[in-house]
Formats: structure tokens, sequence, C-alpha cells
């Protein structure tokens, strides 16, 4: 580059000055052509930036979507099982309330006097030898066997 131009009549030397003005004008082009392309590597940027951040909100509605009709169904599974517990709750309620009613306390004295009786009947059995309740077999065809054996 020319910083300086050497003085010639009347002024500076024109060739000089053509030639500086020629260089200044490549090197503002190449700056502008720099410009152009940063310019354009923002837009791009800033582009792919919005596509990004359309999809991304795309799939976090799908995703929140989802979340929400997953949650339904738990909701409704959840409300599925307090009606069943309910009822459950409500027959066994009513069943306790039918089996207590019709039981007094003459009605369990009766029922634990039949299970002591059967509890004395069972450890009567137990003690008792098996070999009183076997009829005893006389061995006389035992004897008359083994002698027509020997004989």
């Amino acid at each position: 580059m020319f910083d300086k131009f050497s003085y010639v009549k009347k002024g500076y030397d024109p060739t000089q000055v053509d030639e500086y003005i020629e260089k200044m004008e490549e090197i503002l082009k190449s700056y502008k052509q720099k410009d152009n392309a940063i310019n354009n590597a923002i837009i791009s940027a800033q582009v792919a930036a919005d596509n990004i951040i359309c999809e991304a909100n795309v799939k976090a509605n799908q995703m929140l979507s989802q979340t929400q009709e997953k949650l339904e169904q738990m909701q409704s599974i959840l409300t599925q099982q307090k009606n069943i517990i309910d009822s459950f709750n409500n027959d066994y309620k009513a069943l306790v309330r039918k089996y207590l009613s019709n039981i007094d306390e003459n009605d369990m004295f009766k029922m634990y006097s039949k299970i002591n009786s059967l509890e004395e009947k069972i450890n009567s059995l137990k003690a008792k030898p098996i070999s009183e309740d076997i009829p005893k077999v006389s061995n006389n065809s035992d004897e008359s066997s083994s002698d027509t054996e020997n004989g």
C-alpha cells in the first residue's frame, strides 16, 4: 500500500493515486465479500436456530400431549381401582354385619362346646392303642397248613 504519494507538478502522481485507489477498491471489495459472507452466515444461523426452536416446540408439544394422555389413563385406572376397593370394602362390611348379627353368645358357646367335644374324642382315639381295635385272628389255620407241609 501506498501511504505517501510523490509530488509532481500540480499535485500527486496520478498513476500512483490510481494504483492506490484500485488496491483500496480491491480491499474494500474483499471486505464487502467477507461482510456478505458473515451476514449470510448470521442469517443461516438464525434460520437454523429458528428451525431448531420450532422443531423443539413441536416435539415438546407432542411429548406434553402424550404425557397428558398417559396421566389421564393413569387417573382412570386409579379411579377404577378406587371403585374396586370401595366395592370390596362395602361387600366386606356387609358380610361381616350379616354374620355378626346372626351369631350371638349362645351360638358361640355351642360352637366351642362342639369343638371341645371333638377334640376330646380325637385325643381319646390318639391315646388308645391301635392293636385294641384290630380283631384277633386265630393261628390255627397257620398251624394246620404247616402240619400238612411237614407231613
